[in-house]
Order: C-alpha cells, then structure tokens, then sequence
C-alpha cells in the first residue's frame, strides 16, 4: 500500500512539474469562471497552435485595395488564422469582399459605420468594437476554447512579419503567474522611428516613447495582442476619443491593473538605470531564443498621398475618369 501511495505522489509531482515547464507537452490553466480569481478551474492540454483572431477596420480610399492586397497576401500564409474586416460604412464593398473571396482567406466581413462625432480624429473605434461583439456572441458559451485564442488589431496599411504571429501564439500562461497579453516593439509611430519597450529581468517596467510618455500603457494598437478568454471575462470597449493616441491607453486600462499582467515580446532588451530615470542600458543575453533577436516585427507603414494632378483634366478631356471600367 505504502509503494502505491509513493507512485501517486510521484505521479502527481511529475504532473505539477509539466505545467511549470509550460513545454511540449504542457497543461494550461484555464479559468471556468467569469472571474480570473474563481477557485473553479481545470487543466487542459495547450494547442500550441492557437487561433489568432485579427481584427482589422477599414474604409474607402483609392489606395484601399493595393493595401489590401498587400496584407492579404501575407495573412494567406498564417495558419489557424482568421480576419475580421470591418467597413467603416452602412454597407460593405463590393470589392473588397472579392478579394478576400478570391483569395480564399478565413474571414468575416462587417461594416460598422463611424458615429457623427464633431471634430473626431481618431478612427476605427467603433468598428473593433463591433468585431469584440462579435466575438464575444461567439465564444460566450465556450470559455475554454476563447483561453486558447489570441485576439490582434491590425491596420489594414501596417506591414507584418509573419514571424509576429508565430510570437503572438507564444503567450504563456503559467500556473500562479498569468499573461493575459503580450506586447512588443511597433517602428515608425509615435514620431520615432521606434517605440519600445522597458524592461528588467524579463518583466516590463514602462515603455520607451516620446509622445504622451507618461501614459502608464503608452503604445500602439499594432504592438499588443490579448488572450480572448480574459477579454470576454471583463468585456472593455473602446472609448469615444477625441484624439489619437488616446484610445490605446484608455482600452488597456479597463482591464490592466499593473505590468506583471504583461509579457513583453520585445525582442530587444531595454532597461532603466538605477541612476536616471531617462537613462538607458542595452541588456545583453546569450540565449539563442528567437524572442530575444534584436529585429521589429511590425511597421507603422503609410501609403505616399497619390499624386493625381492630372486626373482632373483627364476626366474633363475624356468626359470618364482615366480608370473608368477599371477595378484598383
């Protein structure tokens, strides 16, 4: 008797050191209740291929279907993925839905129209927060399958490594210590070449930026991704804001309490000296692990304005304009 109860306690042991591990073969705390804090739980074995929900608002340009196509092409080649498009209008396009038809993407396409704000600058509010419904209609019966989700918002005009969405996959969560979102690096935004993260021994302490510093969650909408099961437990929105810049913050606040909630995939180690508050101490680390690689994964990346100067006299010459008959 004495020998089976040593083989339990084994047994039990090597259990509780897989989930540490968090490898391969490792288990998952997910949370059946609608508060992280329930004591109702259970192991689950991880999908290492965790579904990525992108969710991307978009309006009518001329350059709308070149950009399209652009990151169409590179989301065709993420596996377990799929694209929520939002049309900022009382209806879809016509034309974007045959491209993402045509190229045979998982996808949902809605439209959204953008509330009549006076002097509103900042865009595509009200059109994730469409895709939040949708989802959380979606998942709100099964808790379990949204723990082993990643929820992305990405512009329609960014350009992705597909290496991102291998990374985004890779948010842990470990027993007793639960990264609900993972944040990372984003070039060319904020007025910089690049915003950045801070951090000390592999745990985020603020961000390297320049503009509206002192937010406490200061980064943008291209450089977090959120684990679903945890978003549809607290349900935030994103706020009716006047200026950019400011909605990022106000969203991540309803549900981040402090940094210790974060995982920072910032590829790039930054920390603070001890010294000054502004000074700054590249971290060298001799681990081969890809997460450390000094390389940015996602641009903030903008179309030229067209230079179309000759178009009005094409048209008034030709009585069409000059792509009449024409799909761009």
């Amino acid at each position: 008797m004495k020998y089976l109860f040593f083989v339990v306690n084994l047994l039990c042991l090597f259990f509780i050191w897989r989930i540490w591990l968090n490898g391969p073969q490792s288990y998952d705390l997910i949370w059946t209740g609608a508060d992280m804090c329930s004591s109702q739980h259970y192991a689950k074995k991880i999908n290492h291929s965790r579904k990525i929900y992108m969710i991307t608002p978009t309006y009518k340009r001329d350059v709308r279907k070149a950009e399209m196509t652009r990151l169409a092409q590179t989301l065709i080649n993420v596996p377990n993925f799929h694209w929520i498009v939002v049309e900022d209008g009382k209806a879809t396009d016509p034309v974007v839905r045959r491209l993402l038809e045509r190229l045979n993407l998982n996808f949902t396409y809605i439209f959204e129209p953008k509330p009549t704000i006076k002097n509103i600058t900042a865009r595509g509010f009200s059109q994730r927060n469409k895709a939040l419904a949708l989802l959380k209609e979606k998942y709100d019966e099964n808790l379990a399958e949204a723990w082993n989700t990643v929820v992305y918002f990405g512009d329609d005009d960014n350009t992705y490594d597909l290496r991102l969405f291998n990374e985004m996959r890779k948010i842990r969560k470990i027993i007793f210590n639960i990264f609900i979102i993972g944040m990372w690096p984003v070039a060319f935004c904020g007025g910089l070449k690049l915003e950045k993260l801070f951090v000390r021994n592999g745990t985020l302490t603020g961000f390297d930026v320049w503009w509206a510093r002192k937010s406490r969650f200061r980064i943008d909408m291209a450089g977090f991704a959120i684990n679903l099961g945890y978003l549809l437990t607290k349900s935030p929105r994103l706020p009716r804001f006047l200026h950019r810049g400011s909605i990022e913050t106000s969203f991540l606040q309803q549900f981040l309490k402090n940094y210790g909630d974060i995982e920072p995939i910032n590829l790039k180690k930054i920390k603070i000296s001890s010294n000054d508050d502004d000074g700054r101490e590249i971290e060298e680390d001799d681990d081969d692990d890809d997460r450390k690689m000094n390389e940015v994964l996602v641009w903030h990346t903008k179309t030229k304005k067209l230079d179309l100067v000759y178009e009005k006299n094409y048209s008034r010459h030709f009585k069409i304009p000059s792509d009449y008959g024409w799909e761009i």
